[in-house]
């Protein structure tokens, strides 16, 4: 498999508001975007820490949980 994504492979066409971008803006998020798996139950980012990217979900579920308050799925 390429690590070389295309617009659809992120399916940003049908993905608020990447569907409003024009076509060649988002090939360019395409051309930029690195493909990561992580394993249930993996943390991805904390509250207040920096991030280094956006996460856009293909498969799967991710659960939300600020400190103190309950689980969002």
């Amino acid at each position: 498999m390429s690590d070389t994504l295309t617009p659809s492979d992120l399916d940003l066409v049908t993905i608020p508001p990447f569907d409003m971008l024009p076509e060649a803006a988002r090939a360019r998020l395409a051309k930029e975007a690195v493909p990561v798996t992580v394993a249930a139950g993996t943390l991805i980012c904390e509250q207040g820490a920096p991030l280094d990217g956006l996460f856009v979900i293909r498969s799967g579920t991710v659960d939300i949980q600020a400190p103190g308050e309950e689980t969002v799925s």
